[in-house]
């Protein structure tokens, strides 16, 4: 069965975007029952009066239900980045897609483009020519971009002891000093049930991050 997992970087929030996504066209009855199974037990823990109290709405749209969670009232002495409200969506298409994820429009087969289009990804499209078991591709860029905000918004929200130490912040620019010029990571293996082989590619460029004194 096919399968994808991806984590991609929001510049606009704390909370990454986040898919999950498998091929259980030659089953969906079961996987139908397992995703109810999945939304009873989200439900469960939403209304449990001993769990955090996380505003949300609910709601059945075709093939999938939607959950908004308000995590800006979140009741649980969270003392973290600040959030936002987040949506989510879970079920199984007509396509045979059994979908868990909390990017926008994730269920509209127009926006199931995957990373196709990425240039950076582009790159490495020749890879595709023979038929492929798996692939991993890692953005190093985005996960810095990613941290740099995140650190940015615990700044933010910070006073005076419950801010970053700044021996934090020069630990962590003197080691983006010396990665930062590892640019991306694609896997790729091929094989059969008896044997598998795999390849990879580690891209480095001359870029440089923000120093620590620039900082």
């Amino acid at each position: 069965q096919e399968s994808t997992f991806a984590i991609q970087y929001s510049s606009t929030s704390p909370i990454p975007y986040f898919t999950m996504m498998g091929n259980v066209s030659s089953n969906q009855a079961d996987a139908k029952k397992a995703t109810s199974d999945l939304i009873g037990m989200i439900d469960g823990i939403l209304k449990d009066p001993s769990g955090p109290k996380i505003p949300y709405v609910k709601k059945t749209e075709g093939d999938f239900t939607h959950y908004t969670l308000d995590l800006t009232k979140l009741d649980s002495g969270y003392q973290g980045p600040e959030l936002e409200k987040i949506s989510v969506v879970l079920g199984v298409s007509q396509q045979g897609l059994l979908i868990f994820s909390n990017y926008p429009g994730i269920e509209n087969v127009g926006t199931q483009t995957g990373i196709a289009g990425d240039a950076d990804f582009a790159v490495f499209k020749d890879e595709f020519e023979t038929p492929v078991t798996q692939v991993v591709y890692f953005n190093a860029r985005n996960l810095w971009a990613y941290m740099d905000n995140l650190l940015s918004w615990v700044d933010r929200i910070s006073i005076g002891e419950n801010g970053i130490p700044l021996a934090d912040y020069r630990d962590y620019y003197t080691v983006l000093n010396v990665i930062y010029a590892w640019k991306d990571l694609f896997l790729v293996t091929r094989g059969t049930a008896d044997y598998m082989t795999g390849t990879g590619t580690l891209t480095v460029d001359g870029k440089n991050h923000e120093n620590y004194e620039a900082f």
